[in-house]
């Protein structure tokens, strides 16, 4: 199992941020367009682009396990779900030239400000076919540029629990759809005592397959005191009972986890998330410590 990290945890002009990233071990990263020296707007994201970031990276012998692409799908306002749609297009068929085939997108919400948070109309009856059939174009398009387009979903989003992933893979069948690994993801307040269950369930079969990259973080309980140990929430939170924080600070069955994703694929790539780049000793130290042991 190769470990990485977000390059966007390291918020850097870009050869800075691949030459603190080499420095710090990692031969494997997650791209984030999100550099401050470099446009991000879609029409910004070219093949000259893209040439310049992989090289930048590849000096330092660090390749890319995944391109970030994440935009909402089912995006209650018109014009931005157009926007979503053309950028995501754009990243799926530029993918390659970055040298991984595998981008990242979340699966939504009808919250009219924030991608990732809950909203009411996210569960209305049509919204699931909504975005089955925007993720299945999108699969389209990858598949014509080579590229594989992973969903990762979390509570919260359309694609909320194991058995909502099972359903859209059955729906939706191409090769070019697939899931970023994560159980935390699927885990909160409500469900963290059946943790074994869920993490069980997304290597069910039906999912275990179709999974090509995967995430390194954890889950807790907020305490009784309210105090919060994540960095990167969003308001209003998935469950304000719970946190998603870095690797180490939580109660995810790692030793489980880690064994199941080395049962599918020993050489996947997990990549340490909602961490900042002065955490990232402690929770890689716990990561490979847990790998070591596996």
């Amino acid at each position: 199992m190769r470990l990485g990290i977000f390059t966007g945890y390291y918020d850097d002009p870009l050869e800075t941020c691949a030459a603190r990233i080499a420095a710090a071990g990692f031969d494997l990263v997650q791209l984030d367009f999100k550099f401050p020296d470099i446009a991000t707007t879609t029409e910004a994201i070219t093949s000259d682009a893209c040439a310049r970031i992989r090289q930048a990276f590849a000096t330092r012998g660090i390749g890319f396990a995944a391109v970030s692409g994440y935009v909402n799908l089912v995006a209650p306002q018109a014009a931005r779900k157009r926007a979503t749609r053309d950028r995501l297009a754009r990243i799926l068929a530029l993918a390659p030239e970055l040298g991984s085939p595998f981008v990242v997108t979340e699966t939504g919400t009808k919250h009219p400000e924030d991608d990732w948070a809950p909203h009411a109309d996210t569960a209305r009856p049509g919204v699931y076919e909504e975005f089955r059939d925007e993720i299945g174009a999108m699969a389209e398009i990858a598949h014509r540029h080579g590229a594989v387009v992973l969903i990762e979903g979390a509570v919260g989003n359309v694609i909320d629990t194991p058995a909502a992933v099972a359903r859209l893979f059955h729906d939706v069948p191409s090769a070019a759809l697939g899931l970023l690994m994560d159980p935390t993801n699927f885990l909160d307040a409500s469900n963290l005592g059946d943790q074994h269950r869920v993490i069980e369930s997304l290597f069910a079969p039906a999912i275990a397959p179709r999974v090509h990259v995967a995430h390194a973080k954890d889950v807790r309980r907020v305490g009784p005191d309210g105090e919060r140990r994540e960095r990167h929430n969003h308001l209003p939170v998935p469950d304000a009972r719970a946190e998603w924080p870095a690797a180490s600070l939580g109660a995810m069955d790692y030793d489980l986890y880690l064994r199941l994703l080395a049962r599918h694929d020993p050489d996947i790539a997990l990549i340490l998330e909602h961490i900042e780049a002065t955490d990232v000793p402690h929770a890689r130290a716990f990561v490979e410590a847990k790998l070591g042991t596996r």
